[in-house]
């Protein structure tokens, strides 16, 4: 086992021999042993003198280097040192009789430690002033030349980074110890993970000694000391205003501020709009001596002098500091953080956001107004605006990576309690082994989640590979950046996570439940009749009930628990299970029991649904955000969850979710249960969801994914809006969900949804209707039959994204959110391309991540479908017509005849809730007297 570290303490003797003159007071610490680090010393002098010290230093160095008497050297020279600080520390000269004395002590405690004296007799006799004299020459302009040292300091090396001790300030061996194990967790582990693994082919065995890795440990870590920044201050020394051709300065001095600040901006970029605030936040609390350097980039020149209509900013910016308040008042005078924004334009639609630290999830709790389509024009009397925003979770990332530092993707996590070890789950991406989970700060339990994450992975903690949980303490609001170390175990390396293909899975299944379908056969048969073998008499006992009707209803209330034990995924296995050991009882024990049998059929059919839903109720697990209603008004819904997700953004799309969630429930007689993205809703629709959900009994969650800070971001509101729908969908659901539904906010359903949830994908993850094409009308606007678009697609359809249907085992067992990941970072730095990203970007990739394509009837779109098929539709999308450019409420109402009752329903719900009154209906503007907006032919407007 090699030294990992390397150290050297650098001490000036002489100055600790003036130290002594002004009686300052000096501790000495005795160094303990390390397991992974060397140690050296390295006297010197600033001085050149026949002194004491200069003897010392010989004597000294003539003992660290007798390295088979370790283990009595350290003893030897606290001796010596407690002998030369008690008797030579105030002498100036070394006259023979302090020669003779310091000779005599060597030595008695040579002697004494059993050291040789051959080599502390010859040391004395070669004593020499003039070879001491360059020696420390020598070593103090090493010191002071190579390594930028003062005259006279003191200093710790470490790996090659350099510690200069303040004058007077103490260094014990705790303070080596600390300094060792910061330099080991931050840089040397992992230079001595990547030179364990290197294979020296051209190098002699013999050479590779533990003294070879630990010196090139220290110069792999020493050269990259050097490249971190030395200086704690940047000079400017030729900074001035002529060098720059449109740059001003503006000069704020305080002569009496130690700090000074020089700020080069380029005043109409995103990173100088944020910088600004900041500078005059450092103004007002701290005073400093500041210039500041305007410097617009040249290419903007042009622009500024002709006319300012696209400047690059298009956002008004406040920094938020924090309360400076102590909180100790009683009343309501202490106020929270804000930002004021003044004399802003007021026939511009404005939007609210917030710029926020990456570990923070803030969401508005208290907003009137639309905060994503602001018109202060429109406010009348009320001449300020108001928002609070509240900080709701913050986020706990991580890398997980397992041998050779490649990410197990796929690989799934568990985050909860001791108690409750479940709460929160996710899987690791393949891009850089990335994860994330909401947290609040607290003590967390991170596991891998039970399955075939656990079956084939162990966690690896500081090296141990078997621990079955990490530790995770959030105790402060930066969040926490967590690296995740995890190992196969042990005959299972050659095991996959996951397969391209999960075809023979499926078929164990089916071995599986056929198997266990013929055993409950079995069983069934013998335990419920005889099988048509006469009935022994013990059977029968008078003035008691038949055993055999005893065993029937024992059957079927065994049958009910077996429903109450599994969700309803396996309710229809069971079913039929049922159905033919009915059948097979009812010919066995006669046609006088088939009435009988008929009676008992209904009670299992109800007591197989009615626990199935009660089971899945009790047993599944409360997470933030999700509601399951406690009753259900509006007749028993029964059967599978159809799980509907969608967004919405603004008031005006949240009116047309209700309008779709409506639509939904009023179509079908299955539970159902609603995904929202929470980042977008407004506090208003947050309030009216859970009373809703109360009186029409359906289930909601609502559910949020922090965009990665490795993942190109869009900057765009509506941009961020299209890529939640299909960047992370294999990380912002629950890894219990199987299946999900995208419905657009601004669709209406006609028919059940539960036959699309049901429907056999063939394998897909994702399902999409394709683009109608009998509206020939819209024949120049079909973007996809030319150019690009066609000859990537190679006869492949080219499908809309307002609803589809995800697979989410299929989607994560094939890594295809991984995929859709990795053609979006290299699609999107280019503004030519993903013009509709959560359309363009699955069908682009649909080579790799294969689409199913449904049913032409189940998206209608009057733009590209036309009338002749309307009345087969089973949903109406309220699709962007490049034509008409027709506004959404005014197409709504004359392309979907039950729209009007549903918003009026919708609204009237609202208002109750709200205690409001019913808003009248809004008039819409013809579109003979919209502006002409042009646009490209490849746009929506759509979320």
């Amino acid at each position: 086992m090699c030294d990992l570290l390397s150290s050297l303490l650098l001490c000036d003797v002489w100055k600790y021999n003036r130290r002594r003159d002004d009686s300052s007071t000096v501790k000495r610490d005795k160094i303990e042993g390390s397991k992974r680090a060397r140690v050296g010393i390295l006297l010197y002098g600033a001085e050149s003198t026949y002194s004491p010290a200069s003897l010392f230093m010989k004597i000294f160095d003539t003992t660290i280097s007798l390295y088979s008497y370790k283990a009595k050297v350290l003893d030897f020279l606290e001796e010596l040192c407690s002998f030369y600080e008690g008797r030579y520390m105030t002498v100036p000269l070394l006259d023979s009789e302090n020669f003779g004395i310091f000779s005599d002590m060597v030595h008695e405690l040579a002697e004494k430690f059993g050291l040789p004296f051959d080599h502390y007799n010859a040391t004395f006799s070669d004593f020499s002033v003039a070879e001491t004299k360059m020696q420390n020459e020598k070593v103090s302009g090493l010191l002071c030349g190579q390594l930028g040292l003062q005259y006279g300091s003191n200093a710790v090396i470490t790996n090659g980074r350099i510690f200069i001790l303040k004058e007077g300030s103490l260094f014990l061996s705790d303070d080596l110890s600390l300094l060792e194990s910061v330099e080991f967790e931050r840089r040397t582990k992992y230079i001595y993970e990547i030179i364990e693994k290197v294979e020296w082919v051209d190098i002699d065995p013999d050479y590779l000694t533990s003294k070879f890795y630990s010196d090139l440990i220290m110069l792999v870590s020493s050269s990259l000391s050097t490249r971190e920044q030395s200086s704690e201050r940047a000079r400017f020394e030729i900074l001035n205003a002529k060098y720059s051709l449109f740059s001003s300065a503006v000069n704020l001095n305080n002569g009496n501020s130690s700090i000074h600040i020089d700020a080069v901006i380029d005043p109409l970029s995103p990173s100088g709009q944020k910088l600004t605030p900041l500078l005059h936040v450092l103004w007002k609390c701290v005073r400093p001596s500041l210039r500041i350097i305007l410097n617009p980039i040249v290419s903007l020149w042009p622009l500024c002098c002709s006319s300012l209509a696209d400047i690059p900013l298009k956002n008004y910016y406040r920094f938020v500091v924090p309360s400076l308040d102590d909180f100790s008042a009683v009343d309501y005078s202490v106020n929270g953080p804000k930002a004021f924004f003044s004399n802003m334009p007021m026939s511009k639609t404005l939007t609210m956001n917030l710029d926020v630290p990456e570990p923070w999830l803030v969401e508005p709790v208290v907003a009137i107004h639309d905060l994503d389509n602001i018109l202060l024009e429109n406010l009348g009397d009320l001449r300020t605006l108001q928002a609070v925003f509240e900080l709701e979770a913050l986020i706990l990332t991580g890398h997980c990576s397992e041998k050779d530092h490649d990410p197990p993707r796929g690989l799934q996590l568990i985050l909860g309690t001791k108690r409750v070890p479940h709460l929160v789950d996710t899987l690791v991406m393949a891009n850089l082994g990335y994860w994330q989970m909401k947290v609040s700060p607290g003590v967390w339990y991170l596991q891998l989640a039970p399955g075939r994450s656990a079956d084939l992975y162990v966690l690896k903690e500081n090296g141990d590979e078997s621990s079955s949980a990490l530790l995770i303490t959030i105790n402060d609001l930066r969040g926490k950046v967590v690296h995740l170390g995890v190992a196969k175990k042990r005959g299972k390396e050659h095991e996959e996570l996951l397969s391209a293909s999960d075809d023979h899975m499926e078929q164990k299944r089916k071995d599986d439940e056929n198997k266990w379908n013929a055993n409950i056969l079995k069983w069934a048969t013998g335990f419920i009749g005889s099988g048509g073998l006469p009935r022994r008499k013990d059977e029968i006992r008078p003035g008691f009930p038949d055993v055999v009707l005893q065993r029937r209803q024992t059957f079927i209330s065994l049958i009910g628990g077996i429903m109450a034990c599994y969700s309803e995924a396996a309710l229809a296995v069971c079913l039929r299970i049922c159905i033919a050991a009915a059948g097979k009882l009812i010919w066995a024990l006669g046609v006088g029991v088939r009435e009988c049998a008929r009676g008992a059929w209904k009670m299992v059919m109800s007591c197989c649904r009615r626990s199935a839903l009660l089971w899945k109720m009790m047993k599944m697990p409360r997470r933030p955000g999700m509601h399951i209603p406690r009753d259900h008004k509006h007749g028993g819904r029964q059967g599978e969850t159809i799980n509907i997700f969608s967004v919405a953004s603004g008031h005006l799309y949240e009116r047309f979710l209700k309008i779709m969630i409506l639509s939904v429930l009023k179509n079908t007689q299955r539970p159902v249960k609603f995904w929202f993205i929470k980042n977008y809703l407004s506090p208003q629709f947050k309030d009216v969801i859970p009373h809703m959900a109360q009186e029409y009994g359906f289930q909601y969650e609502l559910i949020t994914y922090k965009w990665p800070t490795w993942l190109h971001k869009q900057k765009e509101k509506q941009r961020i809006i299209w890529a939640y729908k299909i960047l992370f969908l294999d990380v912002i659901f629950p890894l219990s969900l199987k299946k999900v539904i995208f419905v657009d906010a601004d669709q209406v359903v006609r028919a059940d949804m539960g036959d699309l949830y049901d429907m056999d994908l063939k394998g897909r993850p994702l399902a999409y209707t394709p683009f109608c094409d009998n509206n020939k009308e819209m024949d120049g606007y079909r973007f996809w039959r030319q150019g690009f678009w066609r000859d990537h697609l190679r006869g492949k359809p080219y499908h809309i994204s307002a609803l589809y249907v995800v697979d989410l085992m299929k989607l994560r067992q094939t890594a295809a959110g991984d995929t859709l990941r990795v053609y979006y970072e290299t699609l999107s730095k280019d503004p030519n391309s993903l013009s509709n990203l959560d359309q363009d970007l699955p069908n682009y990739a649909q080579h790799t991540v294969p689409i199913f394509s449904l049913p032409q009837e189940w998206l209608w779109c009057e733009s590209w479908c036309g009338n002749s098929t309307k009345a087969r539709a089973k949903t109406i999308d309220l699709c962007n017509n490049p034509m008409t450019k027709e506004p959404k409420l005014q197409g709504a109402k004359r392309i979907v005849p039950e729209w009007v009752d549903l918003d009026a329903e919708a609204r009237l719900v609202t208002a109750r809730i709200l205690g409001e009154e019913v808003e009248s209906s809004e008039t819409v503007t013809p579109p003979s007297s919209l502006p002409d907006t042009s646009q490209s032919n490849h746009q929506k407007d759509e979320l």
